[in-house]
């Protein structure tokens, strides 16, 4: 479940290392068979341990949530607004919300951020709050509080873009959801949507330039209305196809 992402290894990681060490040593794992959600995963399983049969590592992918009706009540940005980014995930290191502030901080266009989900952290939370009063005051944030299952849907298609530079996922529902409620998104290269690009619904960048992020924020921005919603529905194709693949 992503736990051998170098992401999630880098968290703890001299704890992580010895742990590893030990159970090898113990043979804990001997005999046992693995289950990858993608090729990314199953990669990351055989470098932590690579004394393991390459053999008993089975990939089976996470079955797409079915695409539902867009919730009512919704409405396409206008010109002038702000772009309206969500981030929705458990606030936790391994999601990354700092990175995404720190992003923030060098786009030039209006933009509000509302953060969505746990704070599972606090002292991690505590961080992210840190960056936020720094950022400019083209960035306004605002913290959302959790989102029961039924309104995530209907709360991610309040937005323009779904931000998420998380350090991995095995597989990442809730990319899949953001794409069903028709926002485009804007990721890490750590998960296994890697053709978002190729399909014209998204990003999957790499984590060392947070201007990147950034410019492809800026970028979206720019979109006048027929774009923007061009590439809505281009996001639910997407995620339709998805959750019928056979």
């Amino acid at each position: 479940r992503g736990e051998f992402s170098a992401g999630a290894i880098a968290l703890k990681s001299w704890k992580k290392s010895q742990y590893l060490r030990a159970s090898r040593w113990l043979g804990l794992y001997d005999g046992l068979t693995w289950q990858a959600s993608s090729d990314l995963e199953k990669q990351d399983i055989l470098r932590r341990l690579p004394h393991i049969d390459r053999s008993r590592v089975k990939l089976a992918t996470n079955l797409a949530a079915a695409v539902v009706p867009i919730p009512e009540g919704t409405s396409a940005r206008k010109a002038g607004e702000p772009l309206r980014i969500c981030f929705l995930s458990r606030i936790s290191p391994m999601k990354n919300l700092d990175f995404a502030l720190t992003a923030l901080a060098h786009t030039r266009a209006d933009v509000v951020l509302t953060i969505h989900g746990p704070r599972e952290d606090l002292v991690y939370w505590a961080q992210c709050e840190a960056v936020r009063r720094t950022l400019p005051s083209n960035v306004q944030v605002s913290y959302a509080g959790e989102v029961e299952h039924q309104d995530v849907a209907r709360t991610l298609a309040r937005h323009d873009l779904f931000l998420l530079p998380s350090r991995g996922e095995n597989y990442g529902h809730v990319i899949q959801e953001a794409l069903t409620a028709g926002l485009p998104v804007l990721i890490s290269d750590q998960t296994p949507w890697r053709d978002l690009e190729q399909h014209g619904v998204g990003w999957a960048l790499p984590l060392d330039d947070p201007s990147a992020f950034a410019r492809m924020i800026d970028a979206v921005a720019a979109w006048p209305p027929e774009q923007a919603q061009a590439v809505r529905e281009r996001a639910r194709a997407y995620a339709r196809d998805k959750a019928n693949d056979a």
